[in-house]
C-alpha cells in the first residue's frame, strides 16, 4: 500500500490477464517473464480490478494498433 513498484512485466511476457469483478486481478506470465512463469493474483478493492483490466486492455490495444499501422506504412515502401 506504499505505492511503490514491487514487480513489472513486459507486455511481451504476458499471456493473459483478467479481472474477476470481485476484487481480484490476475496476470498469466510466460517463461520469459523477469518474475518467472506463472499466474500472479492481486487483491484489489472491489471494482479496482475492472479498472486495472480496462487500462491494460486499452493500452495494449493502442500499442498493437500503432505497431500494425507502422507495419502497413512500411510495406508501402
Amino acid at each position: 500500500t506504499s505505492g511503490s513498484i514491487v514487480a513489472q512485466w513486459p507486455l511481451n511476457s504476458i499471456r493473459n490477464y483478467e479481472s474477476t469483478g470481485e476484487g481480484c486481478f490476475q496476470i498469466e506470465a510466460g517463461r520469459r517473464s523477469p518474475m518467472g512463469e506463472g499466474v500472479y493474483r492481486f487483491g484489489t478493492r472491489r471494482g479496482e480490478d475492472a479498472e486495472i483490466y480496462a487500462l491494460l486492455d486499452k493500452y495494449i490495444t493502442e500499442v498493437c494498433f500503432c505497431v500494425l499501422s507502422i507495419n502497413a506504412v512500411l510495406k508501402l515502401f
